[in-house]
């Protein structure tokens, strides 16, 4: 079985990269090099743009935050609920 998410421009809704991961390995395992090649070809194109990514909590790991930092990136992480979660965001 396989897992098959797509990165693509978030402005035109252009697919970058199709990626093809065994659906038995951890995607972040794949997705942070695959998105570090991309970062770098934008960067070398286009070095002064901001970037945001927009992912979901398979990016959420430290390898990811590392990234982000490493290249300056701004990023918006969509996170699965969870009991602990819910309890300590409960007040606000």
């Amino acid at each position: 079985m396989y897992n098959e998410p797509l990165f693509h421009d978030g402005q035109t809704n252009q697919i970058i990269v199709p990626a093809l991961r065994p659906g038995n390995s951890h995607s972040n395992k794949w997705y942070v090099a695959i998105l570090k090649q991309v970062i770098t070809k934008i960067r070398s194109a286009y070095p002064s743009p901001h970037i945001i990514i927009c992912a979901d909590s398979g990016f959420s790991c430290p390898a990811f935050y590392e990234l982000a930092d490493q290249y300056t990136l701004g990023f918006v992480m969509g996170l699965a609920t969870n009991e602990v979660l819910k309890r300590k965001v409960k007040r606000t």
